[in-house]
Order: C-alpha cells, then structure tokens, then sequence
C-alpha cells in the first residue's frame, strides 16, 4: 500500500502541504526570533509532557527507579526551563550545536581514509561542518536569538519546495 503523499492519484496533497511549508517557512524567516521562540517553546512543551510520563512510568517500576524518576524530572526541568526562558534556552542550544559541529568535522576530517573514493567530497563537507561551528560558537551568544530560528525556516522552505516538486511530478504521471 502507498503512502497518500506518494500516490499518483493524491498530487493535490503534496502540492498543497508544499505551498503551506513554504508559507509557513518564508513567514518564519521574516522573524526569525519568534521562529526560534516558537520553536522552544514547542521544544519545552514536549520535553515537559515526556518529563511527566517519564516520571509515571518510574513510579510504576519495581527495577532501575531511581533511573526514571531523575531521567523524568531532568526531562520536566528542561521543559520548564525551556517553556519560561527560550531565549536563554536557545543560548544554551546554539552553543552546543556549534561545539557539537566543530567536533563532527574535526572527526571526518580524521576519520577519512586516504583511498577512498570521493576523497574530496567528504574533505569539503567536512570543513563546512567545522565552519559552521565555528561560526556559531564565535557569534554567540548574540546569534542564539535567530540561528533556531533560521535553521526551522530554512528546513521547512527545503521541505515545501521539495513536496511541491513531487506534487508536480505526481501529477504529470496521471
């Protein structure tokens, strides 16, 4: 059975759920400090609700409670943290996505054999990956405020584009 988003006969959906991404992402990118807000915010709501039914399951287990219980009450704190300051929140997430990046392409950069094929190509995404990191961490903290959200409106305008040019070509099948 077919997804309704890869059927031929169902192109009007993908068109449709492409033209509200990107709706939805070029919105975003006129403001991208409340796209990066909204985007905590959903964030903490989430790790709020995984919080409590953490903390639920861990008090209903006889093994490991203790476990659940603190992996439940640090996933609330998070939530809660996130949900009443985004801002400080987002500081706290650029910085380690830029970290995290630095150490990603320092590792390809190491990790790369010398025979392999497409050599090249690993070294280039490699050095975008470290840059990028290193971009973040030496514009933070004053990039916290928009990088979130520019990474949502980027995606979502990536992801409309790419539903639109499926309903597209779904529909030049029927």
């Amino acid at each position: 059975m077919t997804s309704p988003l890869i059927s031929p006969s169902s192109w009007k959906w993908s068109l449709g759920i492409g033209i509200v991404m990107l709706i939805i992402g070029f919105i975003a990118m006129g403001n991208l400090i409340v796209a990066t807000a909204a985007s905590i915010y959903l964030v903490g709501v989430v790790m709020l609700i995984g919080g409590v039914l953490q903390l639920i399951h861990g008090f209903r287990q006889h093994q490991r409670k203790a476990f659940w219980i603190i992996s439940g009450l640090l996933y609330a704190v998070a939530g809660i943290f996130a949900i009443s300051n985004p801002f400080a929140f987002s500081s706290v997430l650029t910085l380690w996505l830029g970290i995290v990046l630095i150490f990603v392409g320092i590792s390809r950069l190491l990790s790369i054999p010398s025979s392999a094929p497409g050599r090249g190509w690993i070294i280039f995404s490699a050095i975008i990956t470290l840059l990028l990191g290193v971009v973040l961490v030496v514009g933070w903290p004053a990039n916290s405020l928009w990088v979130i959200g520019m990474f949502l409106a980027f995606d979502l305008v990536f992801q409309g584009w790419s539903y639109v040019l499926l309903g597209l070509a779904l529909k030049s099948r029927n």
